[in-house]
């Protein structure tokens, strides 16, 4: 997940407003951990 976020990152042009680019790696973060710790809680139970 993360090397994806990363990969697209750095292939954003120049252009591209980098605060946008970098909240939109920070929220698709956000929403791996959340997955990831519901497929957690879903193996403990």
């Amino acid at each position: 997940m993360k090397r994806v976020v990363t990969n697209n990152y750095k292939a954003a042009p120049a252009g591209v407003d980098l605060g946008k680019a970098v909240k939109a790696a920070e929220k698709s973060e956000k929403a791996a951990a959340k997955a990831a710790k519901k497929a957690e809680k879903g193996r403990a139970s």
